[in-house]
């Protein structure tokens, strides 16, 4: 008898441990915490990251994708595309780039692809992108990817938005 009370207080202080635990990590803005608890730790898939623009319909392309692309120059059935990489300046040359992209931080593309050509090239260090290209823009996870998909569609460009982004590039070692 005297084996089992005393492994009941000590079961009980592992379950008051452990409820507390989760209580604490729950509640205290552990992200991934709450959403492996709530069982949404999953990368949402492309078409989610889009629809929440509106469901806007922009193509989504994959890093095989983005991969081929670089492989054959950026240019695919005959149409000539361009990466472009909406993070901040400083992220694009602390972290690295993916191929030759344009960086233009998202807070500033609609300014920017609404600058003349000289102004454009003369900010960022490259020519500005036509409308008869084809835009393959990316981010560091597709956030800002999608968000500046829509603006730049309405603008008249033709875009695609690489979802996986920098951190599935880079998550998968291919180069920089």
């Amino acid at each position: 008898m005297f084996l089992i009370r005393s492994r009941i207080p000590n079961t009980m202080a592992k379950v008051c441990f452990f409820s507390i635990a989760l209580f604490f990590l729950y509640h205290t803005g552990a992200v991934a915490f709450r959403m492996a608890f709530r069982g949404s730790l999953v990368t949402p898939r492309p078409s989610t990251v889009l629809k929440a623009n509106g469901g806007s319909g922009i193509p989504v392309v994959s890093k095989e994708e983005v991969k081929s692309l670089l492989e054959k120059g950026m240019e695919e059935n005959g149409q000539k595309h361009v990466l472009l990489d909406v993070r901040q300046q400083w992220e694009a040359r602390e972290h690295g780039v993916i191929g030759d992209p344009v960086v233009v931080p998202h807070t500033e593309v609609v300014d920017a692809f609404d600058m003349d050509d000289d102004a454009f090239a003369s900010k960022y260090g490259k020519p500005k992108p036509s409308r008869e290209e084809v835009l393959v823009i990316y981010c560091k996870a597709g956030t800002r990817a999608a968000m500046v998909a829509d603006p730049l569609a309405q603008m008249g460009y033709d875009v695609k938005v690489y979802s996986g982004s920098f951190m599935d590039w880079f998550g998968y070692g291919y180069p920089m």
